[in-house]
Parts: structure tokens; sequence; C-alpha cells
């Protein structure tokens, strides 16, 4: 691997941030093939005028490198696989290291993007998440298995949780959650359910079960009747095995404008030729991004409401915050509460999780 001088990490940010600018990144593999990338992002250290897009604003150019120099010191163990994955060479996987990177960025870490970079680092080291499957408990006569794995260096955060109920050879794999920790702080960035639809036994039978967490809700509410019961599980199996590992509050990320616009600007592309399929695209996506963010912070609020804790949203980050406290409820009768209880209880005798990577 190139060693990681200033010089060396400042020309990485700039040719990234160059290319850009254009709204094309290219970026070429082991073969001299080139991946091409549409992301359309300014910087304020430009020369060329700014046009008021997106932009990176950089206040301290020295501490910036700095820190991207740190933070690709852990980024390329952590995502060591995604350079063989796309076979890129020892450069262009530094460089796609970059660009992943400020892809991810919200409105608020653009802005800030001297600070945003140091917190991608720390989640990068953080130590108390570990990869591997892990038991969690029963419920239902079923088995709740959980596993943690690392993402790609392209999607939102570096980790995902994965959670199955499992019995007698049957699976009922509910909606995974994207995620990464600095210190006691759990940043998530999408509940997001797979496409296939599950057509097992057990699958039909928990997610009609599933329902009851709808129990002593006001379904007329616009915000906590707007959910997935199943979604609401998982943020419920995820809290509760988080929370027993010092976690003391979730931030929901509601939206990371850059891959909005990279994710619009590739279907663009894909219907430029047909003028209907381009405006049913640009429909789809502007609700598909609406309904993805509003479901994502009321499962968040749902939950807060199930178990009376507090929630606020960052005006500021533009992100939602529950800060975990005990529960303080005159009567636990939901099904939330049942599941949150057993994984609580089997954490704490089974000190030991099953991990493994």
């Amino acid at each position: 691997m190139k060693k990681l001088t200033g010089q060396y990490v400042e020309n990485l940010i700039n040719k990234i941030m160059a290319q850009a600018e254009t709204g094309e990144v290219k970026i070429k593999d082991q073969e001299g093939s080139v991946w091409k990338f549409f992301v359309q992002l300014e910087n304020n250290l430009s020369t060329t005028v700014n046009s008021g897009r997106l932009a990176i604003v950089v206040r301290d150019k020295a501490l910036f490198v700095e820190n991207m120099k740190k933070y690709l010191m852990q980024a390329r163990e952590f995502y060591v696989q995604d350079k063989h994955y796309f076979a890129l060479t020892d450069t262009s996987f530094d460089e796609k290291l970059v660009l992943d990177l400020f892809i991810n960025a919200s409105n608020f870490e653009l802005n800030n993007i001297e600070q945003f970079v140091n917190n991608r680092t720390l989640m990068l080291k953080d130590q108390s998440t570990i990869c591997g499957q892990i038991q969690l408990g029963k419920f239902m006569g079923c088995d709740i298995v959980a596993e943690i794995i690392k993402n790609h260096s392209n999607l939102e955060a570096p980790y995902k949780f994965k959670i199955e109920f499992q019995k007698e050879g049957e699976t009922f794999v509910l909606p995974s959650i994207t995620f990464g920790k600095i210190a006691d702080n759990v940043k998530m960035y999408a509940i997001q359910g797979s496409k296939e639809k599950q057509e097992n036994k057990l699958a039909k039978q928990l997610d009609r079960y599933f329902r009851k967490a709808n129990k002593g809700v006001d379904m007329e509410d616009e915000i906590l009747s707007q959910i997935s019961t199943n979604a609401l599980i998982s943020f419920v199996v995820f809290a509760a095995y988080q929370k027993e590992f010092g976690t003391k509050s979730f931030e929901a990320v509601s939206l990371l404008p850059v891959r909005y616009n990279t994710q619009l600007t590739r279907g663009e592309m894909m219907t430029r030729n047909n003028y209907s399929a381009k405006l049913q695209f640009l429909d789809k996506h502007d609700k598909n991004q609406f309904n993805m963010t509003n479901r994502f912070l009321n499962t968040v609020i749902r939950y807060a409401y199930h178990f009376n804790m507090p929630i606020n949203f960052d005006e500021t980050t533009e992100n939602l915050i529950l800060t975990l406290t005990k529960i303080n409820l005159k009567q636990l009768n939901n099904i939330v509460h049942e599941i949150d209880q057993e994984i609580t209880d089997f954490v704490n005798l089974n000190t030991d999780l099953n991990h493994g990577c």
C-alpha cells in the first residue's frame, strides 16, 4: 500500500473533489477499466464559480488532510475486501474510499467536514461492535438470532445488524439496520427489509403476530401509525441488544443529500431517451425517499412512545435523537416489551455472547 503522507492524501482529496465538480468521478481498476460514479459535489477550495449546489466546506485544510490520513489508515483495513471485490489498485482503492466517504455525508457534515471525517474514523475504531452471529433468546418458540456484518464502503455506515426468528428449519427475516457507533451513541441510517416476499409458514405466522404491536396505539395518529410493525420489532431487538452494551442514545440520520442526488442522476441517465419513463422515475424516486425517511424516523418515534423515552429533532444536524432512560410505564402489556425483556434477560445471563468474524 502507498505510504499515507500528507501530500499523497492531499492529492487524493484534490483529485476526487475536482472530478466531483464535473459530476463524474472515474476510478480505474487493476485492468485499466473505469468505474464511473455520477457524483455532483462542489467545494469551497475550488477556483471555479460556485453554482450553489451541494458543497464540501473546508474550514481548516491542514486538519482536514490530517483527519483524512487517519481515516484512510483505518478504512484501508476495515474495507480491505472492497479492494479485491472491485479489483482496485492501491491508489484507486484509496480514491474510492475518499469518494464513498463524501457520498455518505449529511448536509451538516458537508459543512463540518473535519469533524465528520474524525467521527467516521471513530466508527471504524469502535471496539464494542464485533462481527458475527449472536443468540439473543427465544420468543414464540423461535430462536432470536442476529448477525453483525461489515458493509461495503459505499453504503451509509460501517455495519449492518441482521435479524432472524428461527424455528424447526424455517426462518423469518426482519428488516436489517445500518449503523455505526461512537462511544455510547449509535447512529442509524436505515431500517430496510428485503424486497423478496417470505412465503414459509413461520414467516406468515410472525408477520401477522407482530401486528399485535399496534395494541393500544391510536391508528389515526399520522406518525405512530405510519410504520411497519416488522421494522419496529427489528428496532426493539437492536435497541435491546445495544443498550446492554453501553449505548445511551440513538441518532437517526434523516437524509444523505449527495447519495440521494447520485441515485437521482443515475436514474435520469437510464431514462434519458424515454420522457415518460423519466417522469415516472422522478416521481417514484421522490416518493420512495419521502416514505423511507418518514417511516424510518416514525419507527424511532414509535419506539419512544412504547418505552416512554425522550426524543428530540436536532434542527442543526437534521437528525432525530432518542435518549435511553429507564422504562417508567404503569403497564407493560405490548409484545414489544416482552421481546425487549427477553433479550435483556438473555444477554445478562450470557455475557459471553457468541461472536466470530
